[in-house]
């Protein structure tokens, strides 16, 4: 790996901000809420390894760790979605950063892999409060820009992605463990919480239509399942995630149990992921403004698709970086462009689309935990083939660019 490239992370960060710099002050807090969710999830993929050693982890565990939470996730955080289309959208925010901060605290003391997995079954709804929440107020804010607001976000969210696994290999480097890390974040959570209510402190009292209870917005919820479209997307979105943060949640153990790579090694992979992801979305910030987002997809679908088997089957740890760091940057367009026809779709109903959207996140969180299954009966070598499904899946479905 010595003579992989290695970017200039002070360069993409100096790109990043300013390809963030239009975005208002208003947007700038949650662009940072971003950034941090991408932080900590960022942590997970690096930490795998070392949780599986020390708390002697199996494959059919780490599958539940990585699925488990995503399936329960999707019964509690539609019925949270829902309650943002009233007046609790300002709460739910602040209690989810909360909740999210108090979840990495506990993961950084956890004793054992059932305390571990209680954390990130908090965290996940946590997450979805504060997170999602978040997305949908920047997206409100600048109706007919979704394409272009999506791309700052994920820009946001990449730099987040960079610096997790970095921060995980410099505890690893030092010799600190796993666990400092996340006890870093859960005060940081703690922090921004209290900066999104200040921000959010003076959007006034709700309107009387705003106030509508749970019962009256259950209907809003059942007539967004009509819509065609909005279906087509929210699954394009959990189909494309095989490739996204599944392949992310298990590549840190593929290149530490089937490549050979020790875990702080896996974790620079990890960082050099993250920052080719970095660069392709600030890149993606201009090129979105220049080409249709589902022609990007559907190319970048194909090539991956040719791309991924190779990964799996050349020998090699060098060669199977360079070929993962190919793929990020490919895939790097899909989750920004989904998302902006789903919001889109929804011609203003973004917390009933996001609700349908996260209880279809049992797909994908199903997906997740048969692979690491799968991974148990018949290696993970093996089971990294059932991701291939997911730029299959876009090249099929995925239809071709309006006029």
């Amino acid at each position: 790996m010595s003579h992989v490239r290695k970017p200039n992370r002070g360069r993409l960060a100096s790109r990043a901000q300013r390809a963030l710099a239009g975005a208002s002050s208003l947007a700038l807090p949650f662009l940072l809420v971003e950034l941090f969710d991408e932080v900590s999830f960022g942590l997970q993929a690096p930490a795998i390894p070392g949780m599986q050693a020390e708390l002697r982890l199996t494959y059919a565990e780490v599958g539940l760790l990585l699925g488990l939470p995503g399936m329960i996730n999707a019964f509690v955080e539609p019925l949270l979605l829902l309650l943002a289309e009233g007046f609790w959208r300002r709460r739910l925010i602040l209690g989810g950063g909360l909740a999210l901060a108090f979840a990495w605290l506990a993961i950084s003391a956890a004793g054992d892999f059932s305390m571990i997995l209680a954390a990130a079954v908090l965290a996940y709804p946590a997450s979805g409060a504060l997170v999602t929440l978040s997305q949908a107020s920047l997206i409100d804010a600048n109706p007919g820009r979704e394409e272009a607001m999506m791309a700052r976000w994920n820009a946001a969210g990449s730099f987040g992605s960079l610096l997790g696994p970095a921060i995980m290999m410099a505890s690893l480097a030092l010799g600190a463990g796993w666990r400092p890390p996340y006890a870093l974040l859960g005060a940081g959570g703690i922090a921004l919480s209290l900066l999104v209510r200040s921000r959010l402190r003076d959007q006034g009292r709700p309107s009387e239509a705003q106030s509508r209870g749970l019962m009256r917005l259950l209907p809003r919820a059942l007539d967004i399942l009509q819509d065609r479209d909005v279906r087509r997307w929210v699954v394009l979105l959990q189909i494309s995630d095989l490739m996204l943060d599944i392949l992310t949640g298990y590549v840190g153990l593929y290149f530490t149990n089937v490549v050979g790579l020790s875990p702080a090694m896996a974790a620079l992979a990890l960082s050099g992921l993250a920052a080719a992801g970095l660069g392709t979305d600030v890149a993606l910030i201009r090129i979105l403004d220049r080409t249709p987002g589902r022609r990007i997809v559907r190319f970048s679908a194909v090539l991956v698709a040719c791309l991924y088997p190779l990964f799996l089957l050349i020998p090699g740890a060098a060669p199977k970086v360079v070929l993962i760091l190919l793929i990020r940057v490919l895939s790097a367009g899909w989750y920004p462009v989904l998302q902006a026809e789903a919001y889109a779709s929804a011609n203003g109903r973004s917390a009933a689309m996001l609700a349908f959207s996260s209880a279809a996140g049992v797909i994908g969180s199903g997906l997740a935990w048969a692979t690491g299954w799968l991974a148990g009966l018949a290696g993970l070598q093996a089971a990294m083939w059932l991701l291939l499904l997911g730029p299959l899946g876009l090249l099929l479905l995925v239809p071709p660019q309006r006029s």
